[in-house]
């Protein structure tokens, strides 16, 4: 059995935990048992469920700074030791805290351990702390590691001067659900956008954390350089730390009635379905599954160089430098005034997502990694 811990899951709706849902259906239904872990962050939430085709357990969990987390790992290694004789390989998927104890306690039981990154610099608070503080055990503990996995090659490099072994570095990407995210023909979209009030306007979209990493101020001002005769409407979609002082900047600049808060409830594939663009301003980044969501519903995206190993600059999509309004507005109006080009990078993008980012082909990759280190096949 696979187990895989993460320190959020659904019902959370953001990219991370929209990825890990259909990866682990993938792998459940190429026919590999697993079972993932994961804090119980709302009390209504049920403590154990049989998730479609796959295990997922909620464990205890306080949302107490500190305390929450010792209670969560403690609980979790509970529960490996009791399933000790069932599992032979793990994978934590970016829990910071849990890192160093899972995989000491995981080598001691002499089972295999894989660790999952997804932000654009592995290691960061880990590396940190062990430069400051429990440096023998932080730093034997990242040691045990058998593997880690990463999605680019530039995350590859940062974790290599970090003195982590090559061999030990695996990239996989994320992958997105082309199925389950793809476009609309053109009068359902138009219907669609009809019941929402958006008929006849064209649509931007972002899909991400309302933080300044992630530059959404970036794009709130671009978003007033438009040209006005396009009557563009701007959705943002996801919560966080700026978002009043976006409504504030909204409202002092009179866009009211152009830019729309959409909460992180929003149900992401219609809203792709019914965009016209999607922009990702981000000023760090892995690979963003917003991107790869957007790219499979046929959008073209407008994205930072933080994210051009996704999107191919003119071939896919357009890239811009990071921090750059200019260049943003002039790439948002280059796009809303010419339909053809929009159109082709959106098929290109589209194309593009099916080929290196199928979900079957992510989940694969997993399923070829954990047999290689166990050295097991499973059989017929």
């Amino acid at each position: 059995m696979y187990i895989f811990i993460s320190s959020t899951y659904l019902p959370l709706t953001g990219g991370k935990e929209r990825f890990l849902s259909s990866l682990l259906f993938r792998i459940a239904k190429k026919g590999f048992p697993l079972a993932l872990f994961t804090p119980r962050l709302k009390r209504n939430l049920p403590l154990a469920e049989k998730n479609v085709n796959f295990l997922l357990r909620r464990l205890r969990y306080l949302p107490i700074r500190g305390i929450g987390s010792c209670l969560f790992i403690f609980n979790l290694l509970a529960v490996l030791f009791s399933l000790r004789k069932q599992f032979g390989v793990i994978c934590l998927c970016s829990p910071k805290y849990e890192i160093p104890t899972v995989a000491f306690f995981c080598r001691l039981l002499g089972k295999k351990t894989f660790v999952r990154f997804s932000g654009s610099r592995p290691l960061k608070g880990m590396l940190a702390a062990a430069k400051t503080r429990f440096v023998p055990f932080i730093s034997s503990s990242i040691k045990k590691i058998d593997y880690f996995i990463v999605l680019t090659d530039k995350m590859k490099d940062y974790l290599v001067a970090e003195q982590v072994p090559e061999e030990k570095i695996k990239i996989i990407p994320n992958g997105v659900d082309t199925d389950f995210f793809k476009p609309l023909e053109d009068e359902k979209k138009e219907e669609k956008k009809f019941l929402i009030g958006l008929a006849k306007k064209r649509v931007l979209l972002y899909c991400g954390r309302l933080v300044r990493e992630k530059g959404v101020t970036d794009l709130l001002a671009a978003f007033t350089r438009l040209s006005p005769g396009f009557g563009a409407k701007l959705l943002l979609c996801g919560r966080g730390e700026l978002e009043k002082e976006l409504a504030d900047y909204a409202a002092a600049n009179g866009l009211d009635e152009d830019v729309r808060f959409m909460g992180e409830d929003s149900n992401v594939v219609e809203l792709m379905q019914i965009a016209d663009i999607f922009i990702s301003p981000s000023y760090a980044e892995g690979v963003s599954n917003a991107v790869l969501e957007a790219m499979s519903c046929a959008l073209p995206c407008i994205v930072t160089q933080a994210s051009s190993g996704v999107v191919t600059d003119r071939q896919s999509g357009i890239v811009i430098p990071a921090g750059d309004i200019n260049a943003l507005s002039k790439a948002v109006n280059e796009l809303l005034g010419n339909t053809a080009l929009a159109g082709s990078l959106g098929k290109a993008a589209r194309e593009t997502a099916r080929e290196k980012y199928n979900i079957d082909k992510i989940a694969d990759a997993y399923i070829e990694q954990c047999e290689a280190v166990l050295k097991w096949r499973k059989q017929g």
